[in-house]
Formats: structure tokens, C-alpha cells, sequence
């Protein structure tokens, strides 16, 4: 799978928190869709307009936001690489290649791995605990800074 995702510091996000990954866990869960306005009071507060410019002013932001369902304007949640990584790991896909391009993407090649134990049953193969060392290549690489600090 191939997966290009907006990084949060490149984006009219960039002044909202990165979503956590128990948030994505509960909203998958809770099988969440574009109808859902609960980041909305968010989203209107920290939205950065002028990097939006087809959002025109705050009251058509305000106006089209509302409707997100039939346009699909809002980024329900907020991502940087490490955040990114979190939620891979957590599906059991194990990642091939991490990079980020200008002006926003994350872009992450992933596949399904599994193997069959002693035992005869189907466990995920998972190595992706090291894309998140402080060390790791993509961090090195990356062209924001937020990748590159570490917690």
C-alpha cells in the first residue's frame, strides 16, 4: 500500500495538535465518517486562512466547512511522519519506505506481512520500531522540522 498523507507543518493544519492514535482507533471504531463535525470548533479556531486561500473569508470558511460531507474540505485529523508511523504499525503493515516531499506530504510504501508459527496460526511480522529511533533515516531526510525534533 502507498500512502501520501498531509503533514501537519505543511498545511493550514499546521496550528492544530497531530491527532493521537487512540483518537484514530476510536473513530475507526466508531466508524466515523465526512458527516462528523466534532473537530469543527477546532478546525475554526487554529485553521491558518492564509495558506486556504479558496476558503475565501472566515464566514464562507465557516459556510463551507459546515458542509464538509458534500465537499470534503476539512482534515478531520492531523499527522506528522512519527504520527504516521504509529498508525501503520498499529493495522500490522509493515513499512518499506518513509520520505516526505514538498510542500506536504508524507509518502509511506507498507505491505501486509505474515507467517505461520509452531503453532499454525497467522501472526503480522512487525520491524517497525526502528523508524522511530532518533536516528532513523527518514527523520535525517525529512523536509520538516517537526520530524526531526524528538520526543
Amino acid at each position: 500500500m502507498l500512502l501520501v498523507v498531509p503533514h501537519k507543518q505543511g498545511t493550514f493544519d499546521h496550528n492544530r495538535p497531530v491527532t493521537r492514535l487512540s483518537h484514530l482507533i476510536q473513530d475507526m471504531k466508531n466508524e466515523v465518517d465526512e458527516h462528523d463535525l466534532s473537530h469543527l470548533t477546532e478546525i475554526l479556531k487554529l485553521h491558518d486562512l492564509s495558506m486556504d486561500l479558496e476558503a475565501g473569508t472566515f464566514e464562507n470558511f465557516v459556510t463551507r466547512s459546515k458542509d464538509n460531507f458534500n465537499n470534503r474540505c476539512l482534515h478531520h485529523h492531523v499527522f506528522t511522519t512519527e504520527s504516521v508511523i504509529y498508525m501503520i504499525d498499529y493495522v500490522g503493515l509493515k513499512i518499506l519506505l518513509v520520505t516526505t516531499h514538498p510542500p506536504h506530504y508524507i509518502i509511506i510504501l507498507c505491505q501486509k506481512i505474515t507467517y505461520v508459527n509452531k503453532n499454525q496460526e497467522i501472526e503480522v511480522h512487525n520491524s517497525n520500531l526502528r523508524l522511530l529511533d532518533k536516528d532513523a533515516s527518514w527523520r535525517k531526510s525529512s523536509c520538516f522540522t517537526l520530524d526531526k525534533k524528538i520526543k
